[in-house]
């Protein structure tokens, strides 16, 4: 990597008016795929932070640090509300901002309801924003390491699979023991069913077991149909003769379920989604 290179053509982008350039090669270079302590201040110096002007996004994250923690709470739910709403060019350059996520994580020392939030905050920029900053996964790899309470793993497990590391994969496979179990299987399946691709041949086969034990004691027909779909995504062909006895199973379920509900529409098949 020619470090010089880089800032001089983030300078040249700049001088162009060609903001956005800059602002994405010093993030990928600096940031994203590598991390270049020299590209980082260059960041910092050449891309001007947007958070400030944003009025309820700037008193958030004050209020992130308030000496009173409900106050710590409300401006942590509140950051996270704006994580998951109404995706915008402008929110982008607020959120998915190396110095937001700097804040962000700080927060991880607080209690249990702000690091909620603000596990599920990261999550949603660098899922929403395409803006995977391996400071994040490095932090809740390490909290998670911690041995927190249940609902923070789940949450971890939720905010981590778009880093398609298989250390963050060993995490999302353990996370199947944690409770509740219904939200613990619909983590996982969701997370290998929309990025298992990426996993090595062997890991792919480690996590057929657990999917298949984990589809044969859920009884909520969503989360067996995203459990099909992720057990599809690791086992490919070899998997085919498991995926048709276990959609007889789910076709089954839901023509008792439609049979013993009858005024209620019927749920469509899990097959139909395959």
């Amino acid at each position: 990597m020619n470090i010089d290179a880089i800032t001089a053509q983030a300078r040249e982008f700049i001088s162009q008016n060609k903001l956005e350039d800059a602002r994405e090669l010093l993030l990928l270079n600096g940031y994203i795929n590598h991390h270049e302590k020299a590209i980082q201040k260059a960041y910092l110096e050449l891309i001007p932070e947007r958070l400030p002007l944003n009025e309820k996004l700037s008193r958030d994250s004050l209020n992130l640090f308030s000496e009173d923690p409900a106050i710590r709470i409300k401006a942590a739910s509140s950051i996270n509300g704006v994580s998951r709403g109404n995706w915008t060019k402008e929110l982008k350059y607020c959120l998915a901002d190396p110095r937001t996520i700097s804040l962000l994580l700080k927060t991880l020392e607080d209690n249990e309801k702000v690091l909620f939030y603000s596990i599920n905050s990261l999550g949603m920029i660098g899922q929403r924003y395409d803006y995977n900053d391996y400071r994040i996964f490095d932090a809740l790899v390490g909290l998670y390491k911690k041995d927190v309470a249940d609902k923070l793993k789940i949450a971890i497990a939720q905010a981590i699979p778009q880093f398609t590391s298989e250390v963050g994969w060993r995490i999302t496979m353990e996370t199947l023991r944690c409770k509740p179990a219904k939200l613990a299987r619909l983590t996982v399946g969701l997370a290998v069913a929309r990025y298992g691709e990426s996993m090595r041949t062997e890991l792919k086969q480690l996590f057929i077991d657990p999917l298949v034990t984990s589809f044969k004691g859920e009884k909520d027909l969503d989360t067996k149909e995203v459990l099909i779909k992720a057990i599809a995504k690791v086992g490919g062909i070899s998997c085919k003769d498991i995926l048709e006895d276990l959609l007889v199973k789910v076709d089954s379920e839901c023509t008792k379920v439609a049979g013993s509900e009858p005024r209620r529409q019927r749920r469509r098949s899990p097959r139909c989604a395959l």
